[in-house]
């Protein structure tokens, strides 16, 4: 895989040398965590290494982090999960606060969505938010993602019971 740039930011490929403390301090944010399903789970630095490591080694996995073109700083991940009939599950986390707000998700969703359709010659991307995290419902909607269902009473948060919006974005052929 090559490099992805937009005028803000630059995409790679997430590696072993990329779980640091920064990376593991996102994981243990419980604002940070808070919509991640991974929330569940006790990071370490072994944890985290593990799970990049299994994430990396599945062919069908595309884990990129998010790096500002300004700074270099890693300030999130996204990853494509690819599944049959050339369909992919898509999610993201931004992990500097300092960049929340500032469409650094929705930037990352529409380039890599489109990265996605060209490269990996992919016809549909499906991605889930509780239906709480309105930042990321807003981002997937912004870049063309519609909703396709929602899931309700499906999570549980702080023990409340939330539902879940299934989004999806179809691949349309440029005439």
């Amino acid at each position: 895989m090559s490099i992805i740039e937009t005028e803000r930011l630059i995409f790679t490929h997430l590696t072993l040398d990329d779980v640091t403390d920064t990376y593991l301090s996102w994981l243990v944010d419980p604002e940070i965590n808070s919509y991640l399903e991974s929330r569940h789970q006790e990071h370490t630095m072994e944890s985290l290494y593990k799970y990049v490591e299994s994430i990396n080694h599945n062919c069908n996995n595309y884990f990129l982090k998010i790096i500002t073109k300004n700074t270099h700083e890693h300030i999130g991940n996204i990853k494509v999960c690819t599944k049959s009939y050339q369909v992919a599950d898509i999610g993201i986390m931004i992990g500097a606060k300092n960049y929340w707000g500032k469409g650094i998700g929705a930037e990352s969703i529409t380039t890599i969505t489109d990265w996605a359709f060209t490269d990996l010659d992919l016809k549909k991307l499906e991605a889930g938010c509780y239906e709480q995290n309105l930042a990321s419902l807003r981002a997937f909607l912004k870049t063309g993602y519609v909703v396709e269902g929602f899931l309700q009473s499906h999570v549980v948060i702080d023990k409340k019971r939330y539902g879940c919006f299934l989004l999806g974005r179809v691949f349309q052929e440029r005439l």
